[in-house]
C-alpha cells in the first residue's frame, strides 16, 4: 500500500500493545477502556522513538542535550497522549470485531458439524415409501396377478 517502513513499524506495535492490554489489562473485563489506557500511554512513547529515530536518521540530533531533547518532547507528548487515546480505541474496535468474526465463523462451523452429523444413518420416510411401493410393484407383477379385464 506505499506505506513507509516506520509507518507500519508504528501501526503493527500499537495493534499488538492494544491486543495485549485488552487481554491483560482489568481481567479482561473492559477492553474499551483497556484499549484507551494503551494507546493513551503508548503512543506518546512512540513519538519519542520516532523523534529519536529521525534525529539520528538526520544526524543533527546526535549534537542535541538531554535537555534539549526533553524540551522538544514535552509538547508533543501532550499532544500525543489523547490522540493515542484515540487510536487505541479505533484499534481495540477492530480487534474486537476481527474476534467477533471469529467467533460467528466457530459458532457456524459447530452448527455445520452438528447438523452433519445429526443426518440419519436410516433411510428417511419418504424413502422407506418409494421402496415400499416399488417392493409391492415387483410382488404383484411376479404373483401373475395383474390388472383384471373388467
Amino acid at each position: 500500500m506505499g506505506a513507509s517502513v516506520g509507518a507500519f513499524a508504528v501501526i503493527s506495535t500499537m495493534v499488538t500493545a492494544v491486543a495485549i492490554g485488552q487481554t491483560f489489562l482489568f481481567g479482561g473485563r473492559y477492553p474499551r477502556a483497556a484499549s484507551i489506557w494503551v494507546g493513551g500511554c503508548f503512543f506518546p512513547l512512540q513519538c519519542i522513538a520516532v523523534r529519536l529515530w529521525l534525529y539520528s536518521a538526520h544526524g543533527d540530533g546526535l549534537f542535541l542535550s538531554p535537555v534539549e531533547f526533553i524540551e522538544g518532547c514535552v509538547g508533543p507528548m501532550l499532544f500525543s497522549i489523547p490522540i493515542g487515546a484515540i487510536f487505541g480505541y479505533l484499534y481495540g474496535g477492530v480487534i474486537g470485531g476481527v474476534f467477533l468474526i471469529l467467533d460467528a465463523l466457530a459458532e457456524w462451523r459447530s452448527r455445520r458439524d452438528a447438523v452433519e452429523d445429526a443426518e440419519p444413518s436410516e433411510p428417511t420416510e419418504v424413502v422407506q415409501g418409494e421402496e415400499n411401493h416399488e417392493t409391492n410393484q415387483r410382488q404383484r407383477g411376479s404373483s401373475g396377478q395383474g390388472a383384471r379385464p373388467g
